[in-house]
């Protein structure tokens, strides 16, 4: 069966990513190692549910195929593909099955995860320049870019009012990085989810 990539964003099963990433000229070599990801993620986040209503495992393949369809490398798949696996594998297990690099971007992804914590009562540009300033390596804002894009279209499960929260912050906070990073495509995406979330109506246009 052949999927587009719209098809992508709903579609979880391994193999259809490990094909597109084919499609995407990745090396032999990295398709190894995203297959050793997927197994470590599998292994451990398969049975962690989200607020929303799904499982890590899924979340995080959604998101390395976002990753892939705006041809990030190899490293920040493999981040992207085990967000939060740092609460159940030491660093060390990390570093050795793929690379210090990888350990590296996901310290960075919690880091950024516990910057936006602490600085919860920040306006919107102070904690972008904030998130710019502090982080060594801005691969990281694509990986919470990704993230953020994947959870705008798999967010109906919350609450109308935690849904237009999320999606204002996209705006304030996470669409200007994407412009400020130079990720138009992600960009635009994250926009159109998110006014469709904010206001369905002027969305469509009625």
């Amino acid at each position: 069966m052949f999927l587009t990539e719209r098809d992508y964003y709903h579609f979880m099963d391994s193999q259809e990513f490990l094909e597109l990433c084919k499609r995407k000229d990745y090396v032999e070599k990295d398709l190894k190692q995203f297959e050793k990801a997927i197994e470590l993620a599998r292994t451990f986040l398969s049975q962690k549910w989200r607020l929303s209503g799904d499982i890590f495992f899924d979340h995080n393949l959604r998101v390395a195929v976002i990753l892939v369809q705006n041809m990030a490398d190899s490293g920040v798949i493999i981040a992207g593909l085990l967000q939060g696996i740092l609460k159940y594998v030491k660093e060390e297990g990390i570093e050795e099955k793929f690379s210090r690099e990888v350990v590296e971007l996901l310290q960075g992804f919690q880091e950024l995860k516990e910057l936006k914590f602490k600085n919860t009562n920040l306006e919107a540009e102070a904690l972008r320049k904030i998130i710019l300033t502090t982080l060594k390596d801005m691969r990281i804002v694509l990986i919470k870019l990704a993230s953020k894009l994947d959870n705008l279209q798999s967010i109906s499960a919350l609450p109308e009012k935690d849904q237009k929260r999320i999606a204002q912050e996209v705006l304030d906070v996470y669409a200007p990085l994407a412009y400020r990073l130079g990720m138009e495509k992600i960009k635009i995406q994250l926009e159109n989810h998110a006014f469709k979330i904010i206001n369905l109506k002027k969305y469509q246009g009625v």
